[in-house]
């Protein structure tokens, strides 16, 4: 079973990152901060779609919702989950500099996908944001604990998406790792598009582009993931395209 991985930045990299589906056919495709656009364009290829609403943003002086994405082209039960609930209803994105937080609510998606009549677990979230990604802030701490309580509830499963967790610096990686197997090679040393990143106009944090791997497929006991690459020039982050088997 093919499965890809993609933070898609709302809706401005649509016209890169369609193509990059069409070609490719992922059996499952999770994306973050996915723009509802996302979720006509997929169907109309065939894929059953599940998004949850996350906030409110602008692009081109035009609204849009962006969210958690889950899509399958197998038949799968896909059920939303959350680590963290701010408020009810969904908000235009707004930063909050005494909370350190978006107004927004962390989620999971996990869907039972059935392939070869066996059932896979999948599940994908957008973690956290910190300023300094190397150092844990204060929500990404709560969350963390949060959102560990959360999967340990469910059935063994592969968890991908965007975790704003450097892996070389920032201390929660370990906490991850000791439920997960990081299944990203130890080679790749950035998970972060340096064409279409925001810091690329950040001289004193451009550096960063070459050493953030913030993108994962974990996995837990029963599940093998093979054939890992990533693939660049689609949006702000690289894809993430694998096997599970």
């Amino acid at each position: 079973m093919k499965l890809l991985s993609l933070n898609v930045e709302g809706v401005i990299h649509l016209e890169r990152v369609m193509p990059l589906i069409k070609m490719e056919l992922p059996d499952v495709l999770c994306m973050q901060e996915a723009g509802t656009p996302y979720q006509d364009e997929l169907e109309a290829l065939g894929y059953q779609v599940t998004f949850a609403p996350r906030s409110i943003r602008t692009h081109a002086d035009e609204e849009f919702t962006d969210g958690l994405l889950f899509a399958s082209r197998l038949p799968a039960t896909v059920t939303s989950f959350n680590f963290y609930t701010p408020h009810a209803g969904v908000l235009l994105e707004e930063f909050n500099e005494e909370t350190g937080r978006y107004n927004m609510p962390g989620q999971v998606l996990l869907g039972a996908v059935v392939h070869n009549k066996k059932t896979y677990q999948i599940g994908t979230t957008h973690f956290t944001w910190t300023r300094n990604g190397d150092v844990p802030c204060a929500a990404q701490q709560i969350d963390m604990q949060n959102f560990l309580t959360l999967v340990h509830k469910f059935p063994a499963h592969i968890m991908c998406g965007d975790f704003n967790i450097p892996r070389a610096t920032n201390r929660l990686y370990n906490d991850v790792v000791a439920v997960y197997r990081d299944e990203i090679p130890r080679t790749v040393t950035t998970s972060l598009d340096a064409e279409f990143h925001r810091l690329k106009d950040i001289p004193e944090k451009s550096y960063l582009l070459k050493q953030y791997v913030v993108d994962y497929v974990f996995s837990q006991p029963g599940y093998t993931v093979q054939g890992i690459r990533q693939i660049f020039g689609v949006s702000d982050h690289a894809a993430t395209l694998c096997e599970i088997v």
